[in-house]
């Protein structure tokens, strides 16, 4: 019962990262969407913008990774009970978790990269 329990919130802990990923970059790009346009109306290539965007979301994405597994190997004794047949420091499954995070942060990432790398520069300037 206590596993399926951990399991559940695991599962719920990704959904809203990658919810919170998207809505978070999704907001930023709203704001910056001159800067776009105006990147592709001087000439920057439609998958440098992709690329950056795509680096935002890993740059946030790594950074809560590393606090996360932080707090996980700090609070490792705690959790130590609740734990069967993975020792609390296992780095194979922290590792699983990290890429899955990782993997989960890019696929939420790569829907605003798409739509701000598919912005009409002309259109965006003229607007205010």
């Amino acid at each position: 019962m206590r596993t399926v329990l951990l399991a559940f919130f695991a599962a719920t802990a990704i959904s809203l990262a990658c919810v919170g990923l998207y809505g978070t970059l999704s907001y930023s790009l709203t704001l910056r969407r001159r800067e776009v346009g105006l990147r592709l109306a001087l000439g920057a290539a439609r998958s440098e913008i992709l690329k950056r965007v795509l680096l935002e979301g890993a740059g946030v994405s790594a950074l809560g990774c590393i606090a996360g597994t932080i707090l996980a190997l700090a609070f490792a004794r705690t959790l130590a009970g609740m734990l069967y047949g993975v020792t609390p420091y296992d780095p194979i499954t922290l590792a699983t978790v990290v890429a899955l995070v990782l993997i989960v942060a890019f696929v939420a990432s790569l829907i605003p990269a798409i739509r701000a790398s598919h912005v009409e520069p002309m259109q965006v300037l003229r607007e205010e």
